[in-house]
């Protein structure tokens, strides 16, 4: 134990941690879509050319939370419905999947981690837009909040494996625990993202303080996406699951329009 977590802690501190990268269609895609010239033609054609990222970007497309009134059935339909934005979206929720999903022994843990992220990353950009602030930050910072737990899971499972080290579950929990924050925070450094989205996946644990000023959409979404784990959709509209996000200065109608909306998608699902 004492090894595997001095071991993590010297590789973050000298940079050398072996941290995942973004897949080379994604990252193209994501420059494509950051351009202020976008051309949906050239986007088709990187997606086109890995036919798994093409098979995500439809079942993406026709779950709950992007879904629109007619399933969609091409890829071209697809590109044309998202649009730029939602399509930045759309790379990153796909590599969060994948990173979930390549953790063996932890598959469990994995699909409660991407439900989570995928309730807080809505719920963050629901308050976003009702406060009129950054839609796609406001999604990304819900989505990535935890990221660094997956990729601590295969980074203790691979260092277990160099160093002949077997920690048992507790211990592999405590070491996730303790550094997700951190890691998360290179992650996104790694790929590139906005300083203030590193910022805030560094510092989640801390917005019930200085953050809630800061970046209330993901303090209220972080609020809400634990109520909604611990009691369903119905326990969002009790009054223990506003008073947390009430006192960040939003009304209840808009609690109410935000809870009406997950709703909406959940009996979609």
């Amino acid at each position: 134990m004492t090894d595997l977590r001095s071991t993590l802690h010297e590789r973050i501190e000298s940079g050398r941690l072996e941290l995942p990268v973004l897949p080379r269609a994604a990252q193209e895609v994501l420059r494509l879509a950051s351009d202020d010239a976008f051309d949906l033609r050239h986007v088709a054609d990187v997606v086109k050319s890995d036919p798994t990222l093409a098979a995500h970007v439809l079942r993406v497309v026709n779950s709950p939370l992007y879904r629109g009134r007619s399933p969609v059935v091409s890829l071209g339909q697809a590109l044309a419905r998202l649009g730029a934005v939602q399509l930045r979206q759309v790379m990153f929720v796909i590599v969060c999947e994948a990173r979930a999903l390549r953790v063996r022994g932890r598959e469990a843990e994995a699909a409660r981690w991407l439900a989570h992220a995928l309730d807080t990353a809505f719920f963050a950009q629901e308050i976003a837009r009702v406060r009129r602030q950054s839609v796609e930050e406001a999604f990304l910072c819900g989505l990535l909040h935890d990221v660094g737990m997956p990729v601590l899971w295969q980074l203790v499972a691979d260092l277990e494996t160099e160093l002949g080290a077997v920690a048992d579950r507790a211990e592999e929990d405590a070491i996730t625990e303790e550094l997700h924050a951190r890691v998360g925070a290179l992650v996104a450094e790694r790929w590139e993202l906005p300083p203030r989205i590193v910022q805030t996946i560094a510092g989640h644990h801390l917005l019930g303080t200085e953050g809630r000023e800061r970046l209330p959409f993901v303090h209220g979404a972080l609020v809400l996406a634990d109520e909604l784990a611990e009691g369903g959709v119905e326990r969002l509209e009790r009054d223990p699951a506003r008073s947390a996000v009430l006192a960040l200065e939003l009304y209840p109608e808009e609690i109410d329009a935000v809870v009406q909306r997950r709703r909406s998608t959940a009996e979609a699902a």
